[in-house]
């Protein structure tokens, strides 16, 4: 009788062990299908310290993202020589920086006029609106790195020369 009590008791545990192995299975090829996707994404990041060039640059960077499935924006918000020193760095592929700012790489950039417009919260749908409605001239650095067409798709938008 107590080996047919042991023999169901290891019948249980062997039958609980594999079930839970295959929800570790399970959720480890879940783990890898989305390290699989991650690896095939093409980054596409912009950096900037004009306040008036956020609302543009993240329409710009939204439609790009609906466009193009396999494109991870980010937009990166900072200080003139913290943008700078991410561009220089190679964290940013893109930097929105005043006319006078000069980058410690060779880059290639151009100047650009930016008006000021309203940008909405995302969680409440509110306008953030700046005060002062100055258009200000702003320069545009890239560098054409790992994804060299949506650098310069990026660029040609924000500069106004493209759709």
């Amino acid at each position: 009788m107590e080996a047919l009590v042991l023999l169901g008791g290891f019948a249980a545990v062997a039958a609980a062990g594999y079930f839970i192995m295959a929800k570790i299975d399970c959720f480890l090829e879940r783990v890898r299908r989305q390290n699989a996707e991650r690896e095939n994404m093409l980054p596409l990041h912009v950096a900037t310290s004009c306040l008036h060039a956020i609302p543009s640059a993240a329409e710009i960077l939204n439609d790009m993202g609906a466009r193009y499935p396999n494109v991870q924006c980010s937009l990166s918000f900072g200080q003139e020589r913290e943008v700078i020193r991410a561009f220089d760095a190679g964290d940013a592929d893109v930097a929105i920086v005043s006319a006078q700012a000069e980058s410690g790489l060779p880059a290639r950039w151009e100047c650009v006029t930016v008006n000021p417009r309203s940008v909405f919260m995302a969680y409440s749908g509110l306008p953030v609106k700046t005060l002062d409605q100055t258009p200000r001239h702003e320069k545009i650095l890239w560098k054409h790195q790992a994804a060299p067409f949506l650098t310069a798709e990026f660029v040609q938008r924000f500069c106004g020369h493209g759709p």
